[in-house]
């Protein structure tokens, strides 16, 4: 009985031990391609800009308003948008499925974005958003402060940074779809006062 383990957990490691060796020299088998086909890109591609749009709608309401905290809902709304876009600009989607934004950049790769304010307040946007618990009572963290909307600035004008770039590396065929929709919906949006 020992010998017949023995020989298994030989046999086991002959048979594991060269992709071992493989792998601790970098040589990995390849992965299947999680990028979506190209319809779905195309389709997901408005839900993006509406997204996106919102977000910097949130933004400015926080930014240009008089009250602080602004009315219900829009800090939220503000968070999530964010926290969306973390995730669209990371290097994992955070859920399976997610659209990303290097599913849009085949051509021009897309480089890493760095977005140290978001991951600087990942956590209290979590802790804001989170189903109602005893911790987010007992020890909360605070989104917004005295000082008014530096974070949503600061947030705001890191996120915009991301999206600009994310446009120059877009393929071709993706950015004229985001480039068109952003104009259709900026023209159909009212003026700010």
């Amino acid at each position: 009985m020992l010998f017949a383990g023995y020989e298994f957990a030989m046999g086991m490691l002959a048979g594991v031990g060269p992709f071992i060796i493989l792998a601790a020299f970098g040589v990995t088998r390849a992965r299947k391609s999680s990028a979506p086909d190209p319809r779905a890109l195309s389709k997901a591609a408005s839900h993006v800009v509406d997204e996106y749009l919102n977000f910097v709608r949130f933004g400015e309401l926080i930014q240009t308003s008089e009250r602080f905290p602004v009315g219900p809902g829009v800090g939220e709304m503000f968070q999530l948008s964010c926290r969306n876009f973390g995730d669209f600009f990371g290097k994992e989607s955070g859920r399976r499925g997610g659209v990303r934004a290097i599913h849009y950049c085949t051509q021009r790769r897309l480089p890493k974005i760095r977005l140290p304010h978001f991951h600087r307040w990942r956590t209290a946007m979590d802790k804001n958003l989170a189903h109602i618990t005893y911790v987010r009572v007992a020890a909360p963290i605070a989104f917004y402060d005295d000082k008014g909307n530096v974070k949503v600035t600061l947030l705001l004008e890191e996120m915009q940074n991301a999206f600009r770039l994310f446009l120059v590396h877009a393929d071709e065929q993706y950015r004229q779809e985001f480039e068109s929709r952003l104009g259709e919906i900026k023209c159909q949006r009212p003026p700010t006062t």
